[in-house]
């Protein structure tokens, strides 16, 4: 298995692709920048290096993006992209014959080398979550006011709760106006209430009178802490 680094790199908004020149494997093919990992040196180093080379910029490894793993069968490539901030330079074609800086959501026009797919996919991901959640930040108040007056069926939270103990410790993920968790209170039990929206938490809190954690669910981390 051969390690190689790739570089998210972005630019108001935009995101650097470069295309694989004729004679080379996979000429024409679009990729993430970067390139073979040597022994003597870290994925960060490898990335300041291998950018240097390939396009004549000074560049930082910000952080670990993700993982791509690849069986090209002459090869297994091990992919390891990082965020990566552009320092100083002037981009110049050395070993592509073209660059491109597109918005994530269009970063699919492209034909990408295969290992790098996975990596296309995660990034447009993180872009309609970011999406999504800049929606909510910009209609916190009203989707707060909207949502704590919907008609709730009742019967569904009892089912939940039908199985639970009394005074259980209850999980309330996306919380958002706390409209649950305030039933949950008022039945007598415990409970966490998150959302990964500031706006919106903030708003929850003072309509529970406790605190509401802003967080995505992926960001948990406890074991074995909650009833429910």
């Amino acid at each position: 298995m051969i390690t190689v680094t790739a570089a998210i790199i972005e630019q108001n908004g935009l995101i650097l692709a470069a295309r694989r020149k004729p004679g080379c494997h996979l000429a024409g093919y679009w990729e993430f920048p970067g390139g073979k990992l040597e022994a003597d040196e870290t994925n960060e180093e490898c990335l300041v290096r291998e950018l240097w080379e390939e396009f004549g910029i000074r560049c930082a490894a910000i952080n670990f993006f993700g993982e791509s793993i690849y069986d090209y069968k002459t090869k297994v490539i091990r992919l390891l992209a990082y965020r990566v901030q552009h320092l100083s330079g002037t981009f110049q074609c050395r070993d592509h014959d073209q660059i491109i800086w597109l918005p994530v959501h269009e970063l699919t026009s492209l034909k990408w080398a295969p290992a790098d797919i996975p990596l296309v996919e995660r990034l447009q991901e993180e872009h309609q979550v970011e999406t999504t959640l800049a929606y909510y930040r910009d209609n916190a108040k009203g989707y707060v006011q909207e949502t704590l007056g919907f008609d709730y069926h009742n019967y569904m939270r009892q089912k939940f709760l039908d199985l639970l103990e009394p005074n259980s410790l209850i999980l309330d993920i996306g919380c958002g106006s706390g409209r649950d968790s305030r039933f949950f209170l008022d039945q007598g039990h415990r409970v966490m209430a998150i959302d990964a929206v500031k706006e919106i938490a903030e708003c929850a809190a003072k309509y529970l009178g406790q605190p509401v954690r802003v967080q995505k669910a992926e960001e948990l981390d406890e074991i074995d802490t909650y009833d429910g």
